[in-house]
């Protein structure tokens, strides 16, 4: 792919030092709250995705509404062309992508609470090492609400990882916390009475809320 800057006096170096490209992108969108959310895709000229060395070229943008729309009666393929929002590194470009409807399914929902999981890890993980820096000084409202007052207890009970319900616990997490779906134990009630592979995980955790809350 030529790379064509926009002036004369943009310094090339760092692209010439950097042979391959990359696709990077958003990819965890809340669909259910659409209103000025877009899925914005990058192109980049770099070796690594972590690499603060990375160059952006372009950015190809779509609303979420929009491409809501488009799959909601769709089965097939949908294929979308756009042009591209260049830095000053590309002179013009444009970008096709192609989008397909997940088959809603046990294996997208395994994959659905495997990453609420490993998300939810490296915020207590940031969480964890801010306050053994900063001691006494820092409590964090482990137990906050947000939409529907869910809080991050319930989105670990979502994602059937008891490991992740226990480090939340210790952090202070209140399990008697109402919410739009109830407490953290009438979710996993919820939970359990639909049956499903998490229904050994979720059982263990009911135990384990029953266990924390009677020790308090």
């Amino acid at each position: 792919m030529p790379v064509l800057p926009i002036s004369k006096n943009i310094d090339m170096t760092m692209l010439e030092n950097r042979p391959s490209y990359l696709l990077t992108y958003n990819p965890h969108l809340p669909f259910s709250y659409t209103e000025g959310r877009e899925v914005r895709v990058d192109l980049v000229k770099g070796t690594s995705r972590a690499s603060a060395n990375n160059a952006r070229l372009g950015t190809w943008i779509e609303s979420v509404e929009f491409l809501k729309n488009l799959m909601v009666d769709s089965s097939d393929e949908e294929v979308l062309t756009r042009d591209l929002q260049c830095s000053e590194y590309l002179e013009a470009g444009s970008m096709t992508l192609s989008f397909k409807r997940a088959p809603l399914d046990d294996a997208f929902f395994r994959s659905k609470r495997e990453e609420i999981g490993k998300r939810l890890h490296v915020a207590l993980d940031w969480i964890q090492s801010f306050k053994e820096d900063t001691g006494e000084q820092f409590h964090p409202n482990i137990s906050l609400g947000s939409n529907g007052d869910l809080s991050i207890l319930h989105a670990a009970i979502y994602s059937a990882d008891s490991k992740l319900v226990s480090r939340l616990l210790a952090l202070g997490a209140d399990p008697t916390a109402a919410s739009a779906v109830g407490t953290a134990e009438n979710l996993c009630v919820n939970l359990a009475s639909q049956g499903g592979d998490t229904g050994p995980a979720i059982e263990s955790i009911m135990h384990r809320l029953k266990k924390y809350i009677s020790s308090q």
